[in-house]
């Protein structure tokens, strides 16, 4: 299969995240530069696989490499020898489309969203979900009105503890698009305190008018300015966010156990923030209104 050449009549292959060694044109997705040799950020110090990615980046077959962040093209400036390819390098951040509605007032109830992923599974941690939780625990020891929408599949564990509270709402299953839109719609506040790559979902809540509540994790501050489209709250230093190479420690052992533990400080930080929004209504438009924007 490496060496098959691509359908008669292909004039480029867009390769997301992984390396092309055909003979043809191609463009590469970066998220950041250790994921094109797999989830192992400890890959790249291996020389053989470091030198390879870089032959196979230099190669004139590539024609240009993508990052959705200056963050991942750090990674790929720092990591690796570009002399090669440094010319081949932008950052395109990602766009979604315009949404065309009228943001309605609530109706009493404010209403916090939370989506891990809109169509995929297994980000409910690396989202940030536990520390949503936490943080919404202690928000309804202030606040009477408040709602939680879950779009997630969530560990069996974390629903068992949620069953019978009222107030939050767990959809653990993919939802057509429309439902989904429709969730966005009746929102108050979008809050994703996200551990790993932004996700598309921020560029979503705010096309949809959402104020963004997350961390200064990785490239979030890319996504949201704090105080004019959003709000950040400091990320955990308790994670290891990244390895020795100074690449993302997304898919090591060790990154997958520390956010499993929630860190106080940041569900502290979560609860000041979301409370800022929920009692200045003025605040949540203002947020909205620049995100959308």
């Amino acid at each position: 299969r490496r060496w098959r050449k691509p359908p008669p009549g292909t004039a480029l292959t867009w390769a997301h995240g992984h390396l092309v060694f055909r003979p043809e044109p191609w463009v590469v997705e970066v998220e950041y530069a250790s994921l094109l040799l797999g989830p192992n950020p400890k890959h790249l110090k291996n020389e053989k696989y470091r030198r390879t990615l870089e032959r196979v980046l230099a190669s004139p077959y590539c024609r240009a490499i993508r990052c959705c962040c200056e963050a991942g093209r750090q990674t790929l400036v720092t990591g690796l020898d570009c002399r090669g390819f440094e010319h081949k390098i932008e950052v395109v951040y990602p766009a979604v489309p315009p949404k065309l509605f009228v943001k309605q007032p609530g109706n009493g109830r404010i209403k916090l969203l939370f989506i891990g992923s809109g169509n995929i599974k297994g980000h409910f941690e690396g989202k940030g979900g536990n520390e949503v939780l936490e943080a919404f625990a202690a928000l309804c020891q202030r606040y009477s009105n408040l709602e939680l929408v879950i779009r997630s599949d969530v560990p069996d564990n974390v629903k068992a503890s949620c069953a019978g509270i009222e107030n939050i709402r767990i959809i653990d299953e993919i939802i057509p698009a429309e439902m989904l839109a429709g969730e966005y719609q009746s929102a108050d506040i979008f809050i994703l305190p996200s551990h790993t790559t932004p996700p598309y979902t921020i560029l979503d809540a705010m096309s949809y008018e959402l104020p963004v509540v997350s961390i200064d994790a990785w490239a979030n501050a890319e996504f949201i300015a704090d105080g004019k489209t959003g709000l950040l709250v400091e990320c955990s230093r308790r994670v290891p966010y990244y390895d020795d190479t100074s690449q993302p420690n997304f898919g090591a052992t060790e990154f997958s156990e520390a956010i499993s533990k929630p860190d106080p400080g940041v569900i502290e930080g979560l609860v000041k923030k979301v409370s800022l929004l929920i009692e200045n209504p003025e605040l949540r438009r203002k947020l909205g209104k620049a995100g959308r924007a």
